[in-house]
């Protein structure tokens, strides 16, 4: 165990240090969305606000609890960008420590639960995740937990029933597809005819969701977080739009080729007996199926990333306990095995390349918008759709587009109402708009008498847009813009 924390930490600091470089010896983390949880963090220790700004409310966080840990961890020791690093390294050593005694059970030789936590940790992959400073360390941590414990309460009732339930109230507020995890425990107990189980699990889960909801509503907005709802795919759940839901499904697929190998894999492990592997097998593979359906895959491959957990941790062992097959069952179990592994090799290598480049990149632009707004528009509105550096690092109030910290836009894009006069009307009063000009074409575009004063581009990007785009929503602003734009240093 401890070689492959020494391995873990090393290969995370190799990471990190491998991003100093191209990012002026600065620490810039790979995306936007964790400036996010950041500013949140510090608006709520600085100035008593849940938001994006200091100015109100917003429900813009996809896990309340990581950020209130951010939050927390802000009030001991200030704000400070490596704190959500710090916080990941201890939260991925507590999962390293997780995997090997979960996976002690069935691999006592420590050659070969050496070789598979190393596997796990580049499969997830945890160093990736780790660097990202966001909630997916903290969510793969309760995710192992959860299932283990689930699948030892199904078959011998010995698992503790108080840890169990306070996982399902973490679980949500940690990572919303979590309530895909426990819902399907809790069906799975009620088959047992075991109703309290079930019940107190959809309890537990429901407490923390309905909290944090009730909180959100009380104060104008959704139910549920507007990051979770915008990103949502709800194609699925209407036959009209069943071409969109397979096409969803499709992307999934191809940016995760791997939670399919897992998933047939699953399918040739389970077997119709309350049993605490096959068990473990099956809750992965209809969790994987619901992923696929209704939630994301892929962007650094964090959304995906409790599912190899899962998945890896309950194939494993059923292999290691599989009876004598047939010819034919053999050959397809290696072959799709062996396609598994192949994919699992071009996951770890590519999430450590475009790890680099993405941190490399969000240097370049949103770092750069966040300073070029701080010195030339610090008092605002500005009109952005990155909104995670420039919350962060100024305190300008903003106008977002994309509609994680504006209701209006969010309104706007789940009703399917997003057009240029919506965003002319969104953006009164700001004299500057920051934006991917692309994302609005189908929408009609920006308003026409937005003068655009300049562009950025990087040839290169791993996950962002190519070009960023600056307008002078005032028209007044154009030139001023223009000599600005001139003056500043080009990323």
């Amino acid at each position: 165990m401890w070689g492959a924390a020494l391995v873990y930490l090393m290969a995370t600091g190799l990471l990190v240090i491998g991003t100093l470089p191209q990012t002026g010896g600065q620490l810039v983390y790979p995306l936007d969305d964790t400036y996010i949880h950041m500013a949140m963090a510090k608006n709520l220790v600085q100035h008593g606000v849940w938001g994006v700004t200091e100015y109100g409310f917003t429900s813009s966080t996809s896990s309340p609890l990581w950020t209130g840990l951010l939050a927390l961890a802000y009030l001991l020791t200030g704000v400070h960008a490596a704190t959500p690093l710090i916080l990941n390294l201890f939260l991925g050593l507590a999962l390293v420590f997780s995997l090997d005694v979960q996976l002690r059970q069935s691999f006592p030789s420590g050659g070969m639960r050496l070789g598979l936590l190393l596997f796990l940790i580049f499969a997830i992959p945890l160093p990736t995740l780790t660097f990202l400073g966001m909630e997916h360390v903290l969510h793969v941590l309760l995710a192992v937990w959860f299932l283990a414990l689930a699948a030892e309460s199904l078959v011998s009732q010995t698992s503790p029933r108080a840890l169990l339930l306070g996982l399902a109230f973490l679980l949500p507020v940690a990572r919303y597809e979590s309530l895909f995890l426990i819902g399907l425990t809790a069906a799975l107990f009620a088959l047992r005819r075991r109703w309290g189980m079930a019940i107190s699990l959809l309890a537990a889960a429901g407490l923390s969701v309905t909290g944090y909801g009730l909180w959100s509503v009380a104060n104008g907005w959704y139910f549920l977080p507007n990051s979770v709802l915008v990103k949502a795919n709800t194609s699925a759940l209407h036959p009209e739009t069943l071409g969109l839901a397979l096409g969803f499904i499709l992307l999934n697929l191809v940016q995760a080729p791997t939670i399919l190998a897992l998933i047939l894999l699953a399918a040739l492990m389970v077997r119709p007996a309350w049993e605490e592997k096959p068990l473990r097998a099956l809750i992965f593979g209809l969790v994987a199926i619901c992923q696929l359906l209704l939630a994301r895959t892929g962007w650094l491959y964090r959304y995906e990333a409790y599912l190899v957990a899962l998945g890896i941790l309950a194939l494993a062992p059923t292999w290691a306990d599989l009876p004598p097959i047939s010819r034919p069952k053999r050959i397809a179990l290696l072959s799709m095995a062996a396609l598994g592994v192949l994919a699992f090799a071009y996951r770890m290598v590519d999430a450590q390349v475009k790890t680099v480049q993405a941190s490399r990149d969000t240097f370049r632009q949103q770092i750069q918008m966040a300073a070029f707004v701080e010195r030339y528009s610090p008092n605002g509105p500005v009109v952005i759709n990155d909104i995670g550096a420039i919350c962060y690092y100024t305190n300008a109030p903003i106008v977002d587009l994309v509609g994680l910290a504006n209701m209006d836009a969010a309104r706007a894009r789940l009703e399917g109402s997003l057009s240029t006069q919506t965003i002319r009307t969104l953006s009164q009063g700001a004299d500057i708009a920051i934006v991917y000009e692309n994302w609005y074409t189908p929408f009609g575009g920006l308003p026409a008498e937005w003068v655009k004063a300049g562009e950025w581009t990087l040839p290169d990007t791993a996950m962002i847009g190519h070009t960023v785009s600056f307008f002078a929503v005032d028209p007044a602003e154009a030139e001023r813009l223009r000599t600005a734009l001139a003056e500043y240093p080009q990323p």
